[in-house]
């Protein structure tokens, strides 16, 4: 569907660089509300789906149309909001409006400098514009937890936004498999969404099927190279599970006969104390 950027449509495409600004921030799950080719998240509702009957979830981005149905749309992400969700929205700044009173004015309110470009338009909207944010103060959302991480967790740019091409075994449309930078073993290989996700309880079903299928495909890889003689494989979710990289990653670690004196208790041994529990028995 080709979307023409003028005033007399209530479609607008949103501009990537300042999605990508937010879902640094937010690490958006859900895509409420787009077409099929300009969906900026794996899970997306497009106009069949229609996002107003479905139950959202997570952390949600939301570019509605902008015309009289946009009140609806606002209607739908504050009361999401009241349930845990969290909701940010691109939308116009009309505050003369009675959606803009009824709902916006209960969020979050940032008001955008200037004027955006659309999609790939030449000229800037007619409209001034702005992020509302529902959700950010009014529950203790997921959301909040896992930037106050990530504030604590890196002091340095994520290293699997743009890897050396060295590091990279393969890659598919939406996942790169990697060499780990410091590997546990000889063979140690990561699995990495593209897209910012910061763990594995964020991403959604078909990121998670996607990633899965991959942990055949990279022992394959890696045996390509080494002979292990058994893996680890699995990934940390949180500060507290042992989480340094604020984006989702599956371990595959080759474990070879001899590395560990005694290697039972396997993925047990994060917590050291409490792996051997056959000795207790």
């Amino acid at each position: 569907m080709r979307v023409h950027f003028q005033s007399n449509t209530d479609l607008w495409a949103t501009p990537q660089e300042l999605f990508d600004r937010l879902n640094d921030k937010y690490g958006f799950t859900t895509d409420v509300c787009a077409l099929p080719d300009n969906a900026k998240c794996p899970h997306f509702y497009t106009p069949e789906d229609d996002g107003l009957v479905q139950k959202w979830e997570g952390v949600c981005w939301m570019n509605p149309p902008y015309g009289r149905v946009i009140g609806h749309w606002m209607k739908k992400a504050y009361d999401s909001s009241l349930s845990g969700v969290v909701v940010v929205c691109l939308v116009p700044a009309r505050t003369d409006t009675a959606w803009w009173h009824n709902y916006a004015m209960r969020g979050e309110i940032e008001f955008l400098r200037g004027r955006l470009k659309f999609g790939n338009a030449e000229n800037s909207a007619p409209f001034p514009s702005a992020i509302v944010v529902f959700g950010g103060k009014l529950v203790p959302t997921k959301v909040k937890r896992v930037w106050s991480e990530v504030e604590e967790m890196n002091a340095h740019p994520c290293p699997f936004r743009a890897p050396a091409p060295s590091a990279v075994i393969l890659q598919t449309d939406n996942c790169r498999v990697l060499w780990d930078g410091y590997p546990v073993s000889p063979g140690h290989a990561l699995i990495v969404p593209k897209e910012h996700i910061p763990d594995w309880f964020a991403a959604s079903p078909e990121m998670q099927n996607e990633l899965s299928s991959l942990i055949a495909v990279t022992k394959a890889e890696i045996e390509k190279q080494h002979q292990p003689d058994g893996y680890n494989v699995g990934f940390n979710a949180g500060a507290a599970a042992g989480q340094t990289i604020s984006h989702l990653h599956i371990h595959v670690i080759p474990r070879y006969v001899g590395d560990l004196e005694d290697p039972r208790g396997g993925v047990r041994r994060v917590i050291p104390d409490k792996a051997m529990y056959w000795e207790g028995q």
